[in-house]
């Protein structure tokens, strides 16, 4: 359980401090500067939005203190062989009070209907559930400091262009969707031995998995090419390994920009529209992906 104090002088972003109390005086300690965040400019509010951001990631770092200490027993699923079935799975209820309490920081910036506030707290709480889990196998959900929470709490949560009705249809997509054949399979490991074992791979299919419900190891086991720069058709490579990306140097930029277009192309495709568009401010996915690539050589977005 959290609670919340600021420090703050006028016309300055708060300072967060944490100590222990509950879900609800979060909410409520931040409904103090609703008033003002209405009048915010532009640059204000890009400020308070990191700042948001940074109280749910503060939020988090304390919960998992004591989630730490329970049991991790998460995922036990078998891989489906008929590609058109969409197994999902629920968060586990001890993650969801720690979930609703990082979200009450998006939901004061962001107003959103109760279905998608809901939708929302359990894309959470599977993401706190991934983390642990993947934790457990020794790999960590991160690269240069930046988590899939972080990128799904600033990209998705926080983001006002991505509408209510967009997040409540990600856990409708289906895996057909999103599957590649048999033979696209067979050819992307070929061309990217261990691609499965990236770090980029692990976390864009977490992120997918975490806002879909689909497990991660059939999420893995179907689109190998999650995380990878490029195309099946026009050619695949690490992201961070390509020509222009070796000139610009700071791989981390990349391999982030891949995480996030891979995961809203996908749900694209699997018919979320428009997301493209609220995340990057084109929908097509080549556009996009090259809106993507240029925000990455020159820097700025994932600092």
């Amino acid at each position: 359980m959290i609670i919340l104090k600021f420090n703050q002088t006028a016309g300055s972003t708060p300072v967060l401090r944490t100590s222990i109390s509950s879900a609800e005086t979060v909410e409520a300690r931040l409904q103090v500067d609703k008033a003002r965040r209405q009048t915010l400019t532009p640059r204000e509010l890009a400020a308070y939005r990191g700042y948001a951001g940074e109280m749910a990631s503060d939020i988090q770092q304390v919960g998992q203190n004591e989630l730490s200490a329970q049991s991790q027993d998460n995922f036990d699923l078998s891989e489906p062989s008929d590609p058109n079935s969409t197994p999902r799975y629920e968060p586990q209820d001890r993650y969801l009070p720690l979930a609703e309490a990082m979200c009450s920081a998006a939901f004061a910036l962001v107003r959103r209907s109760p279905e998608a506030q809901e939708a929302v707290k359990k894309m959470v709480a599977r993401i706190l559930q991934l983390e642990e889990h993947y934790t457990s196998q020794g790999t960590e959900l991160k690269i240069a400091g930046t988590s899939i929470m972080k990128i799904f709490m600033l990209e998705f949560a926080m983001n006002s262009r991505v509408t209510d009705e967009m997040l409540i249809k990600m856990a409708s997509v289906e895996l057909k969707d999103l599957a590649r054949t048999p033979e696209r399979r067979k050819n992307i490991e070929e061309r990217v031995p261990g691609c499965r074992e990236l770090i980029t791979h692990k976390m864009t299919v977490a992120l997918l998995s975490a806002v879909t419900g689909i497990p991660p190891e059939i999420l893995s086991s179907h689109c190998p090419d999650l995380g990878l720069s490029g195309t099946p058709g026009a050619g695949l490579w690490e992201p961070g390994t390509g020509y222009t990306e070796q000139i610009a140097g700071g791989k981390e930029d990349f391999q982030l920009a891949n995480i996030l277009h891979d995961t809203t192309d996908f749900l694209k495709h699997g018919g979320i529209d428009g997301l493209n568009r609220a995340v990057w401010g084109r929908e097509d996915s080549l556009v996009s992906a090259g809106i993507s690539v240029g925000e990455a050589y020159w820097g700025g977005r994932y600092d």
